[in-house]
């Protein structure tokens, strides 16, 4: 799996401290940066519903999980 958030992020002129910000006392910042840089290895899905549910606020766009992530073939469980 591929985590999306940082293209997505410069898609929508969002920057990782703006999102910070914005889902301060939902996710750590240290999280989101590491996210965006495709520095984590995992991502949990109560972190993901607070990713999205953040996103949603900032843009007002309809933001969905494959947005944020991507299948890679090839890619092992």
């Amino acid at each position: 799996m591929e985590l999306l958030l940082g293209d997505f992020l410069q898609a929508h002129g969002v920057t990782v401290y703006r999102l910070a910000a914005h889902a301060r006392g939902r996710i750590a910042r240290r999280t989101l940066y590491l996210l965006a840089n495709g520095e984590s290895g995992r991502l949990d899905l109560a972190t993901l519903a607070k990713l999205i549910q953040a996103l949603r606020e900032l843009t007002g766009q309809p933001v969905e999980v494959q947005d944020l992530l991507r299948y890679r073939e090839g890619d092992s469980p």
